[in-house]
């Protein structure tokens, strides 16, 4: 078993760069692999723990924008670069979550709103959502750096199951990009709610992600 953690390791390490922020994923990946892959069946695993998908979330998408922004010899484009990196993350969790039902394992899918792409990371019935983009603060720059966001609210993060659907919108006067995303939030006895939220990138400066829809479903 250490040989083979030391190889998922050693790949991690060659395709995030130095190290996957703030802790190396594989590791991440082979701490979840003990919980229950479903929070409401806590008996399938160690006592379910969403909290721990939604640390790996953002570590996960750190090491995305690591893999953005090093060096590239053979100029992929920044969207083929993000899908390569995160079917390798999704060959890992088939590995090391392999005791967990296929669709509780980790995948994604990429909204792809030029000039940003937004990706939606799902595991263990938990899902998030991050924009990956180049801030107009540093587009001028030559050494200009990818950056992912996020919504400061902890949506569907309170869930115990939380499903994400991203939906492109029409783009405003500014012509930059929109989309919607639908939350599904679902709890263990049988409750069910969501939400509705539309989110337009701003490039200006750092760069925000600011909501312009936010509505619960009834």
């Amino acid at each position: 078993m250490r040989l083979f953690f030391g190889i998922l390791l050693a790949s991690t390490t060659a395709l995030f760069g130095q190290t996957s922020t703030p802790g190396d994923l594989a590791q991440g990946l082979q701490k979840i692999a003990a919980l229950a892959p479903d929070p409401c069946f806590p008996e399938q695993g160690q006592n379910a723990d969403p909290s721990a998908i939604y640390r790996f979330f953002p570590a996960a998408a750190d090491g995305i924008v690591a893999e953005l922004n090093a060096p590239s010899p053979a100029l992929a484009r920044p969207l083929d670069r993000a899908r390569g990196a995160l079917d390798r993350l999704e060959q890992m969790s088939a590995a090391m979550n392999g005791a967990w039902p296929e669709e509780e394992r980790f995948h994604y899918e990429i909204l792809d709103l030029p000039p940003t792409f937004v990706v939606t990371m799902s595991m263990a019935s938990s899902a998030a959502y991050y924009l990956f983009a180049v801030p107009d603060g540093d587009a001028g720059n030559p050494n200009a750096e990818w950056r992912h966001f996020e919504p400061l609210e902890s949506l569907g993060s309170n869930a115990m199951r939380t499903g994400i659907a991203l939906h492109p919108l029409q783009r405003g006067p500014s012509g930059r990009p929109r989309f919607l995303a639908n939350f599904s939030l679902m709890g263990c006895a049988g409750s069910f709610g969501g939400r509705y939220d539309g989110r337009e990138w701003n490039p200006d400066g750092f760069g925000t992600l600011n909501e312009i829809i936010s509505q619960d479903q009834a």
